[in-house]
């Protein structure tokens, strides 16, 4: 249940977007074109422009050959990787991001520094967007903003902006008495003491917290890949979802690359600035240089050992064979496009072929789930089968799919999105699924039931249960809206399934309680379809036969890896033939 604190934040975001989303839409046009245009401009240069650039600016700014080679090298390292467009579509929306917090930063930390009135309820604020976790930004970004590169931009800009806030205070406030009195004996105004004394004697502070504040926009542009932003957070999402150690650690790589050159080149502006006056002995230097390339060497060896145990690990569970344990839905799963009717009947929508020619007032964008999953990479073939040249695929999550779609439908808005069947949105928004006559999303699918290896010999009762265990279409859509409706997830699968009794006899044919039967972990993702037949199973299991039952919710990718391993027991949300083949094939 929903507590009332939660149920203030649901209203309160409510209230901002009915009567303030004139701001919010002229935020987001604000933010849109710098990003577009840097954007274009990084992405359109030539690698070797870019290079020279970076070069010159490394070299002017550090002063140091070594820094400007290794700036060099490290952008040579990601070209050669094959991530040089993602990287410049992640290094534009740090720039953006940092620029924006910078810009807003500043002069709040120079109010906190300034006024004793300020500086306690701003402080309260920055301990507060400090600690909230990264992810949580992402939801009211996605229902302001939408899905793409504004939500992560502004989410980052939130992110990023404490530390930069509280340097500026910091530093201000450390000024010497002695100088402020002299500003003061002088007859300087308040700007002048501002600008001509306390700025300067804080730029130390305030440009460790500028290169604080790029680090952890870094950070957050990788996260916001999550709500549909490009950039080698997509990279990394996606690697995630297919359990791909090669892809993951090159994007990985990528990042580290990036932020590694753009703490040095604040740093080299910090000393620059004044924040290393004072030269360190000659010895104690070469001993930090030591000491310095002694960590690295051995976090290099580290990585390395770690990589190598990942694939390994993926090797070792490629060689594992997990085992079909039973059908959930024969033949009654399919994925496809989906518009709300209004929309395909106002412009006469029938085949996935008929969107090219209103891409405009879709704005050119079909909204998806998770980068990796099945049915984006159907959505791809689809995109070429069908000749939809003028649509991108936004990749984000089920949850940001579905804001989109929510927000669509409520302001009756074009949108086109990846859907499937069973899934409780078709129940609450009217849907037309666009006919897919060349099978770009194949047949219709079933959801099967998948276990460990072993587990049919080691647990013949849950081999049983699961054999048993399976739906009708029409039960289970009867399931999913049941418990969308209900709001308390456990609450409405206990009443929906004691209130089918038919269902409760067939799935427990031939099994009998008994208490202490052991543990069972079943995973699974988040999915509507998942989270029906995973929690019933455990209502089920737990009640009727005896175990002890742990729900692990995990990445689709991760969930098969952690199966094969042994780790989880079973999993009853196995797309087949076509949206989890190539986990299948992997595991088994």
């Amino acid at each position: 249940m929903v507590s009332p604190v939660g149920m203030f934040a649901e209203q309160a975001v409510d209230f901002i977007e009915q009567y303030f989303g004139w701001l919010l839409g002229a935020i987001s046009e604000v933010l849109t074109w710098p990003l577009n245009l840097l954007e274009g401009v990084l992405c359109g240069m030539s690698p070797v422009l870019f290079m020279v650039i970076l070069i010159a600016v490394s070299l002017l700014i550090t002063r140091r050959l070594s820094t400007t080679l290794f700036a060099g090298i490290s952008f040579c390292i990601i070209y050669w990787m094959g991530y040089w467009e993602s990287a410049m579509i992640t290094l534009s929306m740090v720039i953006i991001s940092a620029l924006v917090a910078i810009t807003i930063g500043i002069p709040l930390g120079i109010w906190s520094a300034k006024s004793e009135t300020a500086n306690p309820v701003i402080k309260a604020l920055m301990d507060f967007m400090q600690t909230m976790p990264a992810f949580v930004y992402l939801i009211p970004a996605v229902i302001f903003f939408g899905l793409g590169m504004v939500p992560g931009v502004v989410a980052t800009v939130i992110f990023a902006m404490p530390p930069i806030v509280r340097l500026t205070n910091l530093g201000i406030r450390q000024v010497p008495a002695e100088m402020n009195e002299v500003a003061d004996a002088f007859g300087s105004t308040g700007w002048q003491k501002l600008t001509k004394v306390q700025m300067p004697e804080a730029t130390p502070s305030i440009m460790a917290g500028i290169n604080q504040c790029i680090m952890l926009s870094l950070s957050m542009v990788v996260i916001s890949a999550m709500i549909g932003c490009e950039g080698l957070g997509q990279d990394i999402v996606y690697a995630l979802s297919r359990v791909d150690v090669a892809l993951g650690f090159e994007a990985g790589l990528a990042v580290v690359l990036i932020a590694m050159v753009l703490d040095r080149l604040t740093q080299a502006l910090n000393r620059n600035a004044g924040g290393m006056k004072r030269a360190e002995p000659a010895g104690r230097t070469k001993r930090r240089k030591v000491t310095a390339m002694k960590i690295g060497a051995v976090l290099a060896v580290l990585i390395l050992l770690v990589a190598g145990a990942a694939v390994f690990h993926a090797d070792d569970g490629n060689n594992a064979g997990i085992t079909k344990m039973g059908t959930v839905l024969d033949s009654g799963a399919q994925c496809g496009l989906a518009v709300p009717t209004y929309t395909a009947e106002e412009y006469g929508l029938e085949y996935i072929s008929d969107l090219e020619e209103y891409a405009d007032d879709f704005d050119y964008e079909i909204v998806g789930i998770d980068a990796g999953a099945g049915i984006m990479s159907s959505t791809e073939n689809a995109i070429n089968q069908y000749g939809l040249s003028s649509f991108k695929l936004v990749s984000s999550s089920e949850s940001g799919m579905l804001t989109s779609l929510k927000n669509a439908y409520a302001s009756e808005k074009a949108i086109v999105v990846t859907m499937w069947t069973p899934h409780w949105a078709n129940g609450v928004y009217d849907l037309t699924f666009l006919k897919d006559p060349d099978l770009a999303y194949g047949e219709a699918e079933s959801i099967e039931s998948w276990g460990r290896p072993g587990l049919v010999s080691d647990d013949p009762v849950i081999a049983q249960v699961l054999s048993n265990y399976e739906y009708s279409t029409t039960e289970f859509n009867d399931l999913l809206s049941y418990i969308d409706s209900s709001g308390d997830t456990s609450a409405a699968v206990e009443q929906w399934t004691e209130a089918h009794q038919d269902l409760l006899a067939k799935w427990l044919a031939g099994t009998e309680y008994k208490a202490g039967r052991g543990e069972i972990t079943i995973g699974l993702v988040n999915w509507a379809d998942a989270i029906g037949s995973s929690n019933v199973l455990k209502y089920v299991l737990e009640k009727y036969v005896g175990y002890d039952v742990e729900l692990t919710e995990l990445n689709v990718g991760v969930m098969y890896q952690g199966l094969s391993d042994g780790e989880i027991d079973l999993i009853t949300t196995a797309w087949l033939p076509i949206t989890h083949a190539q986990y299948i094939e992997k595991y088994t």
